[in-house]
């Protein structure tokens, strides 16, 4: 039977002394002073009455109290968030296990998913293996939780014991059980804590956090073997291990008699699950932050771990957030830190020197390959780049370990198919490039960065360095300068890319953006007449189609709730100057169109009557209208604004209705390039 204390006060005294007289059997206490004590203990020792030992019930309350709140986000160094219950935001993750069988003469091999709580009830000896930040430690705290919720009073109580690997190492016990004494003596305050008293009277779970994290080979071999013959000497204690890979450790003779268990990446339903739970009173919030995730790819770019979610969500939750085009370099800033050991959710790390120079080499491989446009590197010119930054700065490296490092301890690089290194993705070596530009503010880079951002190889790269930089008016100024000395098509890549760049610069003057941005949608408009002329498969494309088209793009990229109200006051300027030509008309239905992404459709009702002579920018408007009233929530089509765009929308489509000719040659529906899609 499972009950609390506090549920006894309205217990008989016949019945309640009974429960309290192993505890104090020659203490007299009156029914209304037990009151008083079973507040306090039902306040400070949950699980008190659970255990023969008062030791047993402070261990429990210390892990309860330590596992129920993720205070661990407080050490992210850029921002601090209130503290959130674990049980509030986690997802399980899925495990994954290879199991061989022999089935009619033959071994099959078949692939097991299950979750941690399925497979720590069951089996005894458990290796849980993931990457940074995949949530190996916030799945042991979680089994702490379930372990201490199972307890009931009819059943030896169940008593989670979670400790650090390194901790256990770091005291070079002769072996496991006095480490384990050492450590809960030493950071549980329990002088008196021995574990085999505790396990006669409590079925113990021992919970081993990281051995990865012992980083000195000898000593986290020396562990291992702790680990096994403990295992052998005391089969009546249950155990899981979590680590990284690492070659010594995870394969299957390294830990014998334990299953492995992989973490799998998050599935879209599972990042789905955790930014609603995170944001579970602001669904705007985590609508915004999904369809970032989809706009901008992230899913691909960054590992699909709790870990990269929980600092998205702190990004957007904090006073500083801003769109993903102006935080994914501190994003990635935030998540490279992690990957090189400066700092993690559950301690700062005390190497700092160390981390320092793996950022450095990891800038000098990234440089060496991105100027020989190489998006691999070869063990040989690892070694060389390596070697000389090592002469260049009076270091001493160790060669092997450096690899071993930059590939299972911080992942930052994989082993391809050609046995060579590269990143785990081309954008952590693009971002390294645009960090070390940034670092060294090198002039020259920084002009070879601009003479040649319409080129894809090096777009990134300057993007991450304003992020960056934040500050950066003489890019954008020169930028859009250089337009007319590209050819049409950089041009016209160019300038969509420009929108997140402007983003990216979020501490340039507004002024200077603003007009950046009204430069370059003229710019545009004045492409647009070489744009409509694109082919596919030698078949020119409907005109009104192709204009839509780039205008929507140019939306997605410049869309911003930050300069919103910039957007606003620069279409209201031009909306009072007087002879709009149709350069400034396409330039007001941009920004228009720039603002309904964020939900403000006034404009788009407004720069109807602007564009009345204009049947491409009418086209374009009756479909973006057309576009948002069928994805709008039924609630919202009783808004106001959007009553007006609907019927806005109606009356440029019964404009088209009547211009038959017109409509036919700016949809051209004959055109085989859309035999398709006449629709």
């Amino acid at each position: 039977m499972s009950c609390s204390l506090s549920s006894c006060r309205n217990c008989s005294r016949s019945s309640f002394i009974p429960l309290f007289y192993p505890i104090f059997p020659f203490v007299a206490i009156p029914p209304e002073q037990l009151r008083d004590l079973v507040d306090l203990i039902d306040k400070y020792l949950p699980n008190f009455y659970f255990y023969q030992s008062g030791i047993s019930a402070r261990i429990a309350a210390a892990l309860q109290q330590k596992c129920e709140q993720l205070t661990d986000l407080q050490n992210i160094p850029q921002f601090s968030v209130k503290e959130r219950a674990l049980i509030d935001v986690f997802v399980k993750p899925n495990l994954r296990r290879m199991q061989s069988r022999w089935v009619d003469g033959q071994r099959k091999n078949e692939i097991i998913i299950q979750t941690a709580d399925q497979v720590i009830p069951v089996e005894n000896r458990i290796l849980i293996v993931g990457e940074a930040g995949s949530g190996k430690s916030v799945i042991l705290r979680e089994s702490v939780l379930n372990l201490l919720s199972q307890n009931t009073r009819d059943d030896a109580p169940k008593l989670p014991l979670l400790l650090k690997a390194h901790d256990l190492a770091k005291v070079k016990a002769n072996n496991l059980e006095k480490a384990v004494d050492i450590v809960v003596q030493r950071y549980y305050g329990l002088p008196d804590f021995e574990l085999a008293a505790i396990g006669k009277d409590a079925r113990i779970t021992l919970l081993i956090d990281g051995l990865d994290e012992i980083f000195n080979l000898q000593q986290r071999e020396r562990f291992r073997t702790q680990i096994i013959e403990f295992g052998i000497e005391r089969p009546d204690i249950k155990m899981v291990v979590t680590t990284r890979r690492t070659d010594d450790i995870t394969d299957l003779a390294s830990l014998p008699s334990y299953e492995r268990w992989e973490i799998q990446p998050f599935n879209f339903s599972q990042i789905k699950e955790f930014v609603l739970r995170w944001f579970v009173d602001r669904l705007d919030s985590s609508t915004r932050l999904l369809n970032a995730l989809l706009d901008h790819n992230l899913l691909s770019r960054l590992p699909n771990t709790p870990l990269v979610l929980t600092l998205l969500a702190v990004l957007y939750d904090s006073d500083d957030y801003r769109e993903i085009p102006a935080n994914l370099s501190e994003l990635y800033s935030m998540f490279l830190d992690l990957l090189l050991g400066k700092w993690n959710l559950d301690r700062r790390v005390e190497t700092m020197h160390n981390a320092a120079i793996r950022e450095y080499l990891a800038m000098e491989i990234a440089l060496e390959m991105h100027d020989t446009s190489q998006l691999s590197i070869s063990n040989q010119k690892f070694t060389s780049v390596i070697t000389r930054v090592a002469t260049e700065r009076g270091i001493t490296l160790d060669i092997d370990a450096l690899m071993t490092d930059f590939t299972e301890q911080t992942a930052l690089l994989v082993i391809n198919d050609k046995n060579e290194f590269e990143f785990r993705h081309l954008s952590f070596q693009e971002f390294l490039v645009g960090l070390a530009v940034y670092r060294r503010n090198d002039n020259s880079r920084i002009d070879y960065l601009i003479n040649h951002f319409e080129d894809s190889w090096w777009t990134k790269v300057l993007y991450f360095y304003c992020g960056l930089r934040q500050d950066a008016p003489h890019v954008l100024t020169r930028i859009v300068e250089r337009y007319p000395d590209m050819d049409m098509q950089k041009q016209i890549l160019s300038m969509m890319e420009f929108g997140y760049l402007v983003q990216a610069a979020y501490l340039t003057p507004i002024d200077v953006r603003i007009e950046a941005v009204h430069s370059t949608l003229k710019q545009f408009y004045n492409n647009m007449s070489s744009v409509i002329e694109l082919k596919i498969n030698e078949q020119k494309l409907p005109t009104g189609f192709i204009y839509f088209a780039f205008v929507n793009v140019l939306a997605t990229q410049f869309a911003s709730r930050w300069l919103q109200p910039y957007y606003r006051n620069l279409f209201d300027n031009l909306a009072t100057q007087e002879n709009k030509d149709a350069e400034a008309t396409f330039v007001m239905l941009a920004l228009a169109m720039f603002m309904a992404e964020n939900d403000d459709f006034n404009a788009l009702t407004e720069v109807y009557k602007f564009i009345k002579n204009e049947p491409k920018q009418l086209l374009t408007l009756s479909i973006m209208g057309q576009l948002i009233l069928n994805e709008l929530e039924p609630n919202a089509k009783q808004r106001q604004d959007v009553k007006a765009l609907r019927s806005t929308v109606n009356k440029v489509n019964k404009w088209f209705r009547t211009h038959s000719s017109i409509t036919r040659n700016l949809l051209d529906t004959t055109n085989p390039a859309l035999a398709d899609n006449n629709s």
